[in-house]
């Protein structure tokens, strides 16, 4: 039987550990903890990953956590609205993702990058399971607007104020694909070597076993 692998949990809600711990026992030998010391520690050696939560803080109370279940409620039922109104405007992840694919047919060597302000965190692991380099969001616009004109003006500041951002991470995509290029003929040397060298050594291997002596 093939030996768990050792997932760290750390998250600051006590029932959070208490739950993913006993889903995931099953399948996984698992440590868990409200900080890295005490989650470590559960763990009888290092952990093959770390699941760690990304709202980390102080531990919350019970009450607060109805307060954070009762508004989570009425935030999912707000998504669900926004995403029923983009299906019924015949807008969805797929145009996208249909449209990677033609892109990649075009061009298989140039990396994609999806930007976009709609996409939900499952069309963002949908679209790299698919091959894209990355997900960047699109700048928010803060504050109401009641117009098209006032929308368009918001968003236009928003996108100058993540500016630096943007290009950073877009700048950062860019050279490591285009060191990658610049490096094939190394690559494919150092692959080379890499197969001569199991070759060599399974013919001597066959050669010890068939000739010995």
């Amino acid at each position: 039987m093939a030996k768990k692998r050792r997932i760290c949990f750390i998250d600051d809600d006590q029932d959070e550990l208490s739950r993913t711990a006993q889903v995931l026992s099953q399948h996984f030998t698992i440590g868990t903890g409200p900080d890295l010391d005490t989650a470590v520690n559960t763990l009888p050696r290092r952990p093959h990953v770390f699941l760690l939560d990304m709202y980390y803080g102080p531990e919350t109370q019970p009450q607060d956590r109805v307060c954070v279940a009762q508004k989570w409620q009425e935030l999912s039922q707000a998504q669900r609205d926004f995403y029923d109104l983009l299906r019924s405007l015949h807008q969805s992840s797929k145009g996208g993702l249909d449209l990677a694919e033609h892109v990649r047919t075009r061009y298989p060597s140039v990396p994609i990058v999806f930007f976009t302000r709609k996409g939900s965190l499952e069309d963002a692991n949908e679209a790299l399971s698919q091959g894209a380099t990355a997900v960047l969001k699109k700048p928010d616009a803060t504050g109401g607007q009641h117009d098209a004109t006032a929308v368009k003006n918001a968003l236009d500041v928003a996108m100058t104020a993540h500016r630096d951002e943007l290009v950073r991470s877009l700048s950062h995509i860019i050279d490591r694909n285009l060191w990658w290029a610049r490096n094939s003929r190394l690559r494919g040397f150092l692959e080379g070597v890499a197969a001569s060298i199991v070759a060599s050594l399974l013919i001597m291997m066959l050669r010890a076993v068939f000739h010995p002596g």
